[in-house]
């Protein structure tokens, strides 16, 4: 028999085997696909991900060769919020090599604003390759449905060339650029 039940609040018993739970039996599902269900603070409510994964040396295409001082982006990914006022976690992974002795300044953008900048995110000797794992919650405090976009860009100080997202020649170096949603 279909029909619908109005309530404004569910509670569990107070006391026993299930006490303060309000249990779906096994086999049925809760629907909330016509509503909102609203997460708690704290709880991740999307995540996604530009990922490149690696490969061998010799598949280099996706590698990013600076050669100036000026910043270039390295990774993009854009993220729509389905919630008022949320949180962003933004995970950066990204490798480096250079044949020559450099440092490489990193920065993350939330569209045109630079939410995070490291002069030392790779400093190295020649032949070196390098990581920058950072690892940054951004508060945005945007409405919900707005699209917001998240680069990681670089450069480099010094004579020479810093080349981003490289690949080594087991194809292990995934490079990424991960945006996690969170409820506030």
């Amino acid at each position: 028999m279909a029909g619908t039940l109005t309530v404004q609040t569910l509670q569990g018993p107070t006391s026993g085997a299930n006490a303060n739970k309000v249990i779906i039996p096994s086999g049925q599902t809760l629907d909330a696909s016509g509503g909102t269900l609203v997460p708690s603070a704290g709880q991740v409510v999307q995540v996604v991900q530009y990922l490149r994964s690696g490969s061998s040396s010799s598949d280099n295409l996706g590698r990013v060769d600076l050669t100036t001082t000026t910043f270039a982006d390295i990774f993009t990914k854009s993220i729509t919020t389905t919630i008022a006022n949320s949180k962003i976690r933004v995970l950066v992974n990204c490798n480096c090599y250079s044949p020559d002795a450099l440092r490489g300044n990193g920065r993350v953008l939330r569209d045109s604003t630079v939410i995070l900048y490291d002069p030392y995110a790779w400093y190295s000797g020649a032949q070196d390759m390098m990581w920058w794992h950072t690892d940054h919650i951004d508060e945005p405090n945007v409405a919900v449905g707005t699209t917001i976009t998240y680069k990681m860009q670089a450069n480099k100080n010094g004579t020479g060339t810093m080349m981003y997202r490289y690949s080594d020649g087991a194809g292990s170096t995934h490079n990424s650029l991960t945006l996690q949603e969170i409820a506030p």
